[in-house]
């Protein structure tokens, strides 16, 4: 772990979470599968796998306009661990207030309601020029190891080789994916446009809606009721949150 200050003015950028206190987190390869991983004030950041072994790694090297550097070595059982640095914001979505600040993706999202038959979730953004793809995850379960339950995986697809769009739907469970199922055909979504995607969970599964047309349903393989977490990642910008319940 290296804690620093930055020195001088903070980065012009607004959507890297690199400020003046900064933390990062070098997990170990056993735990996650030769990918190193760094969390920035206690949020996970990004992922780069590794091309060295790490017996050869004798030195760290830090460079930049920082001070106050202070370097701790241990092992993480859980990442990112929250004893180590707390988020500096902690989102709580409830039915009684829709969240619309802070939104910078990735966000990770209490639920404060229980997820039950008669929810909806209402995702307000835009899909990026030139997407790739980006996920919601109603999971149960905030950090990224150990990996949380999820039992509704959403990830619509825009540029995976010469195939035509689709979504993706699956659950996590028992350290694996299952089956993934796939809906194909016409999707609304445009780059650079304004959408409105709405999850209802019903009592057979969860109905997925893009503005006034539906595009998918996914059964419920585990209880809604154990999602307490919304992850969002990927390709998008996010204006407003919200849920209700009929």
């Amino acid at each position: 772990m290296i804690q620093c200050q930055h020195r001088g003015s903070p980065p012009s950028s607004t959507s890297t979470p690199l400020s003046h206190r900064i933390i990062a987190s070098i997990t170990s390869a056993a735990q996650f599968h030769r990918v190193r991983k760094i969390a920035v004030n206690g949020e996970h950041f990004c992922a780069f796998g590794y091309r060295l072994s790490l017996e050869d790694i004798i030195a760290l090297e830090i460079n930049g306009a920082i001070e106050d550097i202070r370097i701790r070595q241990l092992n993480l059982l859980i990442y990112p661990d929250p004893s180590i640095c707390r988020p500096s914001k902690t989102l709580i979505l409830t039915t009684e207030e829709p969240l619309m600040d802070f939104l910078d993706v990735p966000i990770t999202v209490d639920i404060g309601n229980e997820f039950r038959v008669g929810t909806r979730l209402f995702i307000n953004g835009r899909l990026k020029l030139l997407p790739h793809s980006f996920y919601v995850n109603l999971q149960k379960g905030k950090t990224i190891y150990p990996h949380p339950i999820i039992p509704l995986h959403l990830n619509p697809r825009f540029l995976y080789g010469n195939s035509a769009p689709y979504v993706v739907m699956n659950c996590w469970n028992c350290g694996t994916w299952a089956h993934e199922e796939r809906h194909q055909g016409h999707l609304s979504w445009m780059p650079g446009r304004d959408f409105l995607l709405i999850i209802h969970c019903e009592y057979e599964g969860y109905t997925i809606w893009l503005d006034n047309k539906v595009i998918g349903e996914f059964g419920h393989r585990m209880k809604s009721s154990i999602i307490d977490t919304l992850r969002i990642s990927g390709d998008v910008v996010l204006y407003q949150l919200s849920m209700s319940h009929i």
